[in-house]
């Protein structure tokens, strides 16, 4: 236990701590350590207040949880239109591989950001919305659940991006038991085109250059047909 006064005052501690027990060392964050919400913000890390109808998933995670971040984006390849009109030598079987692997309605999902952890759970509290037309009015506030979270320097611009484009973001919850590897990733996962590896999509990653597509216009018509690579 700490008996001198001295090793107390300004110091932060790293949790709450219940009146009348006494401190050790371990309750409190290094020395220097400033107050406030800066003091649970892993050093080399940044912090982001994100709202919950912006991130899924963040209801019921407490302070220091990790959890990753998916955002997902729905993408149409055919357009908004009908399917392609594959045409060449492979035309039957890049239109059947079109069919079986629902080319037409994909969507990307990208993992953003890795390892994040709570800074602070969510709260409810009041954003103005409507400033006071005269001193000494009602501020008009509505209430709003956020969360701060802490995340890489790097993914600050991904996160902001993913949230600019609307796309649909959901946390992951990594497991809290001490076993857990800090170090493992959550995968992607990128849309599939029949022209990476015609009949056997299991081998689109290791054919991803067997065939060039080049589109084919002759008045109204056109076609897209699949060309082998030299």
């Amino acid at each position: 236990m700490l008996l001198n006064i001295s090793d107390i005052i300004g110091r932060v501690l790293d949790g709450d701590k219940r009146p009348g027990y006494v401190f050790t060392e371990e309750d409190f964050l290094p020395r220097g350590t400033r107050e406030g919400l800066v003091a649970g913000i892993p050093a080399g890390k940044r912090a982001i207040r994100v709202s919950g109808d912006r991130l899924d998933g963040l209801a019921g995670l407490n302070a220091g949880d990790r959890f990753d971040i998916v955002a997902t984006l729905p993408i149409d390849a055919a357009g908004g239109s009908r399917s392609p009109n594959f045409a060449g030598p492979y035309s039957p079987e890049l239109a059947l591989q079109a069919q079986l692997s629902n080319w037409d309605k994909q969507a990307t999902v990208r993992v953003i950001v890795q390892n994040a952890s709570i800074v602070e759970p969510m709260i409810a509290r009041g954003v103005a919305y409507q400033a006071a037309a005269t001193p000494g009015a009602v501020v008009r506030t509505r209430a709003v659940q956020e969360a701060v979270i802490a995340i890489e320097p790097r993914e600050v611009a991904l996160l902001t991006e993913a949230m600019a484009v609307e796309a649909h973001l959901a946390s992951i919850p990594r497991s809290g038991r001490p076993g857990d590897p800090v170090d493992s990733k959550t995968p992607d996962l990128r849309p599939f085109s029949p022209f990476t590896a015609p009949g056997d999509p299991s081998l689109a990653e290791n054919t991803s250059d067997r065939f060039a597509v080049v589109e084919t216009i002759m008045g109204q018509k056109r076609a897209l047909t699949a060309v082998p690579r030299p």
